[in-house]
């Protein structure tokens, strides 16, 4: 099974990806999927579990993580909103920006341009 901090790891890549692509609404669900499964990793090296939903996600960060919950909760009006209404790309790279500020909290590397790349052609190469 694939550790949470490679899930992260993997969502923000695609985030990049779509994000270059000029996919902001794709890019942003990804990126909040790195937050939320970076979060949970931490979590996990903590309580030894995964938290069921985003309040006990909360509930956690808050009592045992104050500064991964300061970021995530910050972006949370932002994550809501967008099951409504599509992001622009400035939105993105501030929910980009925040991805990064999580990773480094949660002690998980932030997948750099050229990793991405090495990745995307190493797909490439596979056949289906």
């Amino acid at each position: 099974m694939e550790s949470l901090a490679g899930k992260a790891r993997n969502y923000f890549m695609i985030g990049v990806i779509a994000e270059n692509l000029g996919m902001a609404q794709e890019a942003a669900c990804n990126f909040f999927e790195a937050i939320f499964a970076a979060d949970d990793a931490k979590i996990f090296e903590i309580v030894k579990d995964r938290p069921k939903d985003h309040n006990e996600r909360f509930t956690i960060l808050k009592a045992r993580l104050p500064v991964l919950y300061d970021i995530t909760d910050r972006l949370f009006a932002i994550y809501k909103r967008s099951g409504i209404k599509d992001l622009d790309m400035p939105e993105v790279r501030i929910v980009k920006n925040r991805v990064t500020e999580v990773f480094e909290h949660a002690g998980i590397p932030v997948p750099g341009d050229e990793e991405v790349r090495k990745r995307v052609e190493e797909l490439a190469r596979k056949k289906p």
